[in-house]
């Protein structure tokens, strides 16, 4: 703040002496009435600190003002009156080019040289010529006699400083827009010797005065305006009115007459003439060539844009041929590709379809084109049911934004139906879901295949299990003595077939129970019982695997909560999941945890084994599905047991399914079921009653 201020002072201080020296000079040259001189510098110097430096600087030219009066004579109250007078002009002329004008220091636009002239130069000096006038004549240091002469002098002094001093200080005070090279520089110094060298003749009397060659002057002026910035034209007046004011005030030049007063006011008349004609041709050329540069400027932005458009115009041409190209190879693509294919827009409604997808449902995209795919295409359950149409995979995929994959039947147009594997797959760019793709592929020979296999698999294995049960029956009977003694050394034979006889009807057991499944033969008897004397009952029958690993199995003992299922297929499933979790855990223990929802108990199966590896946890459920034999090195069962768990779960409301698994840490898998009494229980098991209803009216 203290640095502010400072150099504020300095600025006040140095704007004092300046305008006090130059005022002591002004007034030294012949003054009219003692006061009023038609050389006044101080006004340009006061207009130009003003404009540069802010309205501040005023207290300056009110103490030089007054200290030059009251030096020269003037009374300290007519002093007053002339500082007050001097600072209002600046600060008014200032104002003004400022606030109307918007004036550029530079002085290149010819608003700013006429707002120079008119409002500064012509108009803010009559204040101070008409207060500092009044002044004196108030306090009768003039006459009245010399009102007039003492205000014109007054006046033209204040003018000339406005359009002379002024104007070089403020375009000096910018650095010139462009460098000048040594031939401008040459042209320049050529110029300013002709000019000075003309001015030199006329108020030299070097020559006799019989000719006009006072307007010579004019010639080299108006090559410096038409040629060079406004630096050039300001320094080239001010050598003019230098040279023309020590002519004249030595009786020499062409505006000399026998009154020293009349003389410089002719003088200062023909300057004031010179410098606004100078200053509005500088002006002009000014403009003009900002304009040309902006012309310029524009053409080569515009022929820069114009090359840009024709390397995109060319541009776009190759996209649109390799779009053309592209579009070509899709839809040869799309033509023989096997599955069916459907592309909607962001509504469902249908834009592509290829030629398998309309053989496979019937109807031509000329039929369909623009349709929702919903309204067209029918979409049923395994059991004929129609799939909700929010609930089908198009909707589903625009409204998530995630792929869906699932099996359903098409219905054709002429109402028969196929079932198909569909993906649907949302098409998304930066500014969201544009539509979907739908790929299906019709699996009726799949299916058809698959319902062979079954029948095989059921066939066979009811035909496999009746020797099986003989052969097990055989061995209880040779282990109990009914053979008579066994001998020792067919101890273990017979252990390692009774072994596998187990194996071997466990692997039935589990292809019958598929079998069943796959033909919806399975049997439920749903009844409400309490989870945890079950969940016992596995670990109790498991507890000499368990032994033999040195493994433990935390449950809640003291829980009552009761669920809704069939009791031997609960028991099922918690051997399956218990069962795995000893054979795949060499140390650690095995937690089995309950969480209540709202209508489901939520059963977690807690491992510290292996775990599973990605690529395994994929296939999991599948049929015949077993983990990599060489990365676990563990005996394999059938491949069925979670298969048929999930399937049996499912079947009673609940849900088999891997939670998490991490590769040499554990796993977790969550095993739900309806809770006994609530409405989703009830509503399943009158579901289930009608479907037993059903079956035994077939029957």
């Amino acid at each position: 703040m203290k640095t502010a201020y400072r150099s504020l002072l300095v600025q006040i201080v140095i704007l004092f002496v300046l305008y006090f020296v130059t005022a002591r000079m002004g007034l030294s040259l012949n003054a009219v009435s003692g006061f009023a001189t038609f050389i006044w510098p101080p006004t340009g110097i006061a207009l130009a600190a003003l404009l540069l430096f802010g309205y501040r600087l005023w207290p300056g030219i009110f103490l030089a003002a007054f200290l030059v009066n009251v030096m020269t004579g003037a009374s300290p109250l007519a002093a007053i009156g002339i500082g007050v007078g001097n600072t209002l002009e600046a600060v008014i002329g200032a104002f003004l080019l400022r606030r109307l004008i918007h004036v550029e220091y530079g002085l290149e636009r010819v608003d700013d040289v006429l707002g120079l002239i008119v409002l500064a130069a012509s108009g803010s000096t009559l204040i101070s010529a008409t207060i500092g006038v009044t002044s004196l004549f108030v306090t009768g240091t003039i006459i009245p006699t010399a009102y007039a002469e003492t205000w014109t002098a007054w006046w033209i002094g204040d003018m000339l400083g406005n359009l002379v001093v002024a104007p070089i200080l403020l375009v000096w005070s910018r650095q010139p827009k462009a460098a000048i090279s040594w031939k401008e520089t040459w042209e320049i110094g050529i110029a300013l010797i002709v000019l000075m060298g003309i001015t030199f003749v006329v108020f030299g009397n070097i020559v006799a005065f019989g000719y006009p060659f006072t307007y010579l002057i004019f010639l080299p002026l108006i090559w410096i305006s038409l040629r060079f910035s406004q630096h050039v034209v300001t320094s080239a007046m001010l050598i003019v009115s230098m040279i023309s004011i020590v002519g004249t005030l030595q009786g020499l030049g062409p505006f000399v007459t026998a009154s020293i007063t009349n003389s410089l006011l002719l003088l200062q008349l023909f300057i004031a003439v010179g410098t606004s004609i100078s200053l509005l041709l500088g002006a002009i050329v000014s403009e003009r060539r900002s304009t040309e540069s902006r012309l310029k400027k524009r053409t080569r932005e515009l022929e820069l844009a114009r090359t840009r458009l024709s390397e995109k115009l060319l541009l776009i041409e190759q996209i649109n041929a390799q779009q053309s190209f592209e579009k070509a190879k899709l839809e040869a693509i799309l033509t023989n590709i096997g599955d069916g294919l459907i592309v909607t827009d962001k509504q469902g409604a249908i834009t592509i379809m290829n030629t398998v997808a309309e053989n496979n449902l019937g109807r031509s995209l000329k039929e369909v084109e623009g349709k929702k795919f919903v309204d067209v295409f029918p979409l049923e359950d395994e059991k004929g049911q129609a799939i909700p149409q929010s609930q089908r995979p198009i909707p589903l995929a625009l409204s998530s934004g995630k792929k869906i994959k699932v099996t359903y039947y098409y219905k054709r147009s002429d109402g028969q139906r196929f079932p198909a594997d569909i993906i649907v797959t949302p098409f998304v760019v930066a500014s969201g879901i544009v539509g979907s793709i739908e790929v299906f592929r019709d699996m009726t020979q799949e299916k058809e295949l698959e319902r062979t296999k079954d029948e095989f698999i059921s066939l066979a294995s009811h035909e496999l299990r009746t020797p099986m049960t003989a052969i097990k029956g055989f061995l209880s009977m040779i282990k109990k003595g009914d053979y008579g003694p066994i001998n020792e050394g067919l101890q273990k034979p017979l252990l390692n077939i009774s072994i596998s006889a187990e194996r071997q009807i466990r692997l039935i057991n589990d292809l019958l129970d598929v079998s069943r499944l796959q033909t919806g033969r399975t049997s439920y008897h749903l009844t409400d019982f309490a989870f945890t004397p079950v969940v016992a009952e596995i670990v109790e029958s498991l507890m000499p695997l368990l032994k033999q690993k040195n493994l433990q199995v935390f449950f809640p003992k003291e829980s009552t909560i009761m669920v809704q299922a069939d009791v031997e297929w609960s028991k099922h499933i918690v051997n399956n999941l218990v069962s795995n979790a000893i054979k795949f855990t060499e140390k650690g223990n095995i937690t089995i945890t309950y969480t209540e929802k709202a209508d489901l108990l939520e059963i977690r199966v807690s491992d510290t084994g292996i775990g599973i590896a990605p690529s395994d946890q994929e296939k999991l459920f599948g049929k015949f599905q077993q983990l990599s034999v060489q990365h676990y090195s563990k005996p394999v069962g059938s491949g069925l047991g979670l298969f048929i768990a999930r399937e049996v779960a499912r079947r009673m409301g609940g849900e088999v399914l891997l939670e998490k698994s991490e590769p040499g840490k554990g796993s977790t898998f969550l095993f739900s079921l309806p809770k006994a009494g609530t409405a989703y229980a009830q509503q399943l098991k009158a579901k289930i009653d009608k479907e037993k209803q059903i079956a035994l009216e077939k029957k």
